[in-house]
């Protein structure tokens, strides 16, 4: 038996998680011999656990509070919402499509026409429109961008926004300290009172000197 910091409840593999006063533990158990362990069925556990390896590395940022709002009202948690959401962008091995994960899920409009240009300074300048919300709706939304750095798939990494909101339709990121390789972004809102968000959409951003 061990314990984990997760909050997990069901079976994954040979692991059944379940809650306690005391935290989230975790047994193994065997694996039913009644059922054929297939290549198939094997490959479907390894892309979850593929999954389930990302999701620990939210527990590391603010990100895992998006989920946790996304998930109220509704009869999934956090960890069931994310995994439902996307466990098709993810193969036995990694994330496989970066541009289709969703990495914050919402209620929020989304930013519309979302576009990056990398600048010459190493930041990445942000332009939107806001044609999804009615007139004056949510304009006071704060923006907030996350970033997967090519090579470093499982580390997302909030980025500075100067404070910019959903009315201004612009915002220059800074990449200060990365390499200068290809970055997947991924940019929502979030509520001035931080209790609600919009989901994430995507922009791919080439590595300095590419296209």
């Amino acid at each position: 038996m061990g314990k984990t910091s997760i909050d997990l409840r069901g079976r994954c593999g040979n692991l059944v998680f379940y809650r306690t006063k005391t935290g989230t533990r975790f047994r193994s158990v065997p694996l039913k011999s009644n059922f054929p362990d297939t290549p198939a069925q094997q490959a479907v556990r390894k892309r979850l656990q593929s999954a389930l390896r990302f999701y620990q590395r939210l527990k590391e940022t603010p990100l895992l509070e998006a989920w946790r709002v996304a998930a109220e009202g509704t009869t999934a948690n956090r960890y069931t919402l994310f995994i439902k959401s996307n466990i098709d962008v993810f193969n036995e091995q990694t994330l496989a499509d970066p541009a289709a994960l969703q990495l914050v899920q919402g209620t929020l409009p989304r930013l519309n026409c979302l576009e990056a240009e990398r600048l010459e300074d190493g930041g990445v300048l942000l332009t939107w429109d806001n044609s999804l919300c009615e007139e004056h709706t949510a304009l006071d939304d704060r923006l907030c961008v996350a970033a997967l750095f090519e090579g470093r798939l499982y580390t997302p990494r909030l980025l500075e926004t100067d404070g910019a909101r959903r009315r201004d339709r612009r915002a220059r990121v800074s990449l200060a300290g990365t390499e200068g390789g290809e970055v997947h972004l991924y940019a929502f809102f979030m509520a001035p009172d931080g209790n609600a968000y919009s989901t994430s959409c995507y922009a791919h951003v080439a590595e300095e000197g590419g296209l």
